[in-house]
């Protein structure tokens, strides 16, 4: 994550009010940044991804499934990904096609009372590796992460 880290993330958490207030800031900053990037992304992503990720996040989402497919390794880039979650509201599901690349990082915290899982979908960025390539990275609450690359346009997002 360039924007959106866990670092900021767990500084806008913190019980120190300057801290706080600096990582708001940040923030802010980071937000506006962001936002000015994924503009950037509009011929890179479908419309209508690119349209429901510009007026909508999915914070505070949970995370249901994450499937990897293998298709005919005579192909090239074989491999997609699917990511089911639900907010609270409706269940989607995520697509992504040709992967180049898949990331997922998840450890447990053995010093909580229970385990959270993944816990809540936090933030996300959605970014150009480069001129044919995107990225998407999920931030969750646990502290963990998903990153995926894909060629361009090979998303999608659906209520299902």
């Amino acid at each position: 994550m360039q924007y959106f880290t866990d670092e900021l993330w767990s500084k806008i958490n913190s019980e120190d009010e300057e801290e706080r207030n600096e990582a708001n800031r940040k923030w802010d900053k980071n937000e506006a940044l962001y936002h000015q990037r994924f503009q950037k992304l509009k011929d890179k992503l479908p419309g209508q991804v690119f349209d429901l990720y510009n007026s909508r996040s999915f914070h505070d989402s949970n995370l249901i499934e994450v499937k990897i497919n293998q298709l005919d390794t005579s192909i090239n880039r074989p491999m997609n990904v699917e990511i089911t979650f639900t907010d609270g509201e409706y269940c989607w599901r995520i697509i992504y096609k040709k992967i180049i690349k898949l990331q997922v990082d998840y450890s447990e915290d053995d010093t909580l009372f229970r385990s959270q899982g993944f816990g809540d979908w936090g933030y996300e960025e959605i970014l150009d590796v480069n001129e044919d390539i995107l990225s998407h990275e999920i931030l969750f609450s646990s502290g963990s992460k998903i990153l995926i690359h894909f060629s361009n346009k090979m998303i999608e997002i659906a209520k299902i």
